[in-house]
């Protein structure tokens, strides 16, 4: 009998402490919470002049957004047109902006995956300094949980020097998910190549994204050998469409001209071929693109794109 009191008292303990710990977990997590939003305020109140005020007409925008939206429908095509991101665009496209170093606007917007990479090249004689945004809005809807293919992803690139400024949408609401970029100095003129994964479906291709500055503003760049061709390595489509339907056990690389995306794919143990894990690097002293695949098991591939005559090709003998 006093072993079965003992027992009980045991549990009531132990179930009351864990409980009591939850509280404790869940009353943090709130904690944080507040404090992230005072800090934010607090930064936003830091600001001078009509920087600041810019920044709290954004975060009245988005309020109101996001407080309008219903969970059942994509609300992707509203934020289009949403006076928010009319306001961010605008707001991007003057200098005054480069004020807010890095990614700090998207830490006043209280948005979680707003990236911004800075970087500096000598182009023509001239140096530039370039920033690219990529801004992948959470809308955290149950009924996007399913979608891969969310157009909800944003990339903005601003340039500048002492005399001159360029902003310029890049992806307007798609399915490209920025990681980096690199400039480069091709014809005496500033490149851009713009990295990252697309989304239409799983896993993820590796894209490259060529872009050139030219006096009234950035325009995609013919860089890419776009002439199909296919060995027993790889196949080298001339236009740049997802499609499920053609899968092959090999490196397939898509292009439009300006734009490639890389797939690989591999036979499994029942004859079936499945996409692979593919990144994207860029030796820029090189000038060479590498997409890399990796399998379950680890065992990684590559294939590499080299500048000749202005051109990016296949590297064959590798």
């Amino acid at each position: 009998m006093k072993n079965l009191f003992f027992l009980i008292l045991c549990f009531v303990v132990f179930t009351g402490c864990s409980s009591l710990d939850q509280e404790i977990i869940e009353d943090n997590k709130w904690d944080m919470a507040k404090d992230d939003v005072f800090q934010q305020e607090e930064d936003v109140e830091l600001l001078e002049g009509n920087l600041r005020n810019e920044v709290i007409n954004l975060r009245s925008l988005w309020k109101a957004f996001d407080e309008a939206r219903q969970g059942h429908i994509d609300p992707t095509n509203n934020l289009k047109n949403s006076k928010y991101l009319l306001e961010l665009k605008s707001f991007l496209s003057k200098r005054e902006s480069l004020a807010l170093s890095d990614g700090k606007l998207g830490d006043l917007l209280a948005q979680s995956d707003y990236t911004a990479v800075d970087k500096t090249m000598v182009a023509g004689g001239e140096e530039f300094h370039i920033r690219v945004i990529g801004y992948n809005v959470n809308f955290y809807e149950q009924v996007m949980t399913d979608i891969r293919s969310v157009k909800n992803k944003l990339i903005f690139m601003q340039c500048w020097n002492e005399d001159s400024f360029y902003f310029q949408t890049l992806s307007d609401g798609d399915i490209q998910y920025f990681v980096d970029f690199t400039p480069l100095e091709i014809n005496n003129r500033l490149c851009i190549l713009i990295t990252g994964n697309a989304c239409p479906y799983g896993p993820y291709p590796a894209f490259v994204w060529s872009w050139r500055l030219e006096e009234e503003g950035f325009y995609p760049n013919n860089v890419f050998d776009s002439h199909p061709y296919e060995n027993e390595e790889y196949r080298l489509y001339g236009d740049a469409v997802f499609n499920t339907s053609s899968y092959q056990d090999k490196w397939m690389l898509h292009t439009n001209g300006s734009y490639l995306f890389a797939e690989k794919g591999k036979k499994d143990d029942d004859n079936r071929i499945n996409l692979m894990n593919i990144e994207c690097e860029i030796d820029d002293e090189n000038k060479r693109i590498s997409f890399i695949s990796t399998d379950l098991q680890g065992e990684k591939t590559v294939m590499w794109l080299a500048l000749v005559k202005d051109r990016f090709k296949v590297e064959t003998g590798k």
